[in-house]
């Protein structure tokens, strides 16, 4: 199997140096068990990447924002294409995800990650307010 520790170093080297840190954090809320009659504690997990935010081209953020815009009913909202370097992940962002960009709290509309034998280069992410 190839070793693509230089792609990920050479992607996460320029998107440092283009972008900046964003912090993205999940919350899973605690199940309740009905035989004890209680509820387990709620868990966050946070994380910092650097990422850049492309700017808009022809008043669309990219073909894969415009898909989600349309179909999920976020027209008129705020919405950002996010592209982060995985290098210092510690888990794999989803849909249920919050991101905070320059102090502003996103929601995850949708994420496709960038990933060659089971390694994660980036996370292509669509984010919205």
């Amino acid at each position: 199997m190839a070793d693509y520790t230089e792609d990920i170093n050479g992607a996460y080297d320029d998107i440092k140096e283009a972008g900046r840190l964003i912090t993205i954090v999940r919350e899973t809320l605690g199940v309740y068990d009905p035989d004890t009659r209680t509820t387990a504690a709620s868990v966050s997990q946070s994380m910092s990447l650097y990422a850049i935010t492309p700017p808009a081209t022809q008043n669309k953020i990219s073909s894969f924002e415009s898909m989600f815009v349309d179909k999920d009913g976020l027209v008129g909202r705020e919405v950002k294409y996010v592209v982060a370097a995985a290098k210092d992940a510690t888990f794999k962002p989803s849909s249920a995800d919050k991101v905070t960009i320059d102090t502003v709290v996103y929601s995850v509309a949708g994420l496709t990650s960038l990933s060659v034998n089971g390694q994660d280069i980036l996370y292509k992410m669509g984010v919205y307010k």
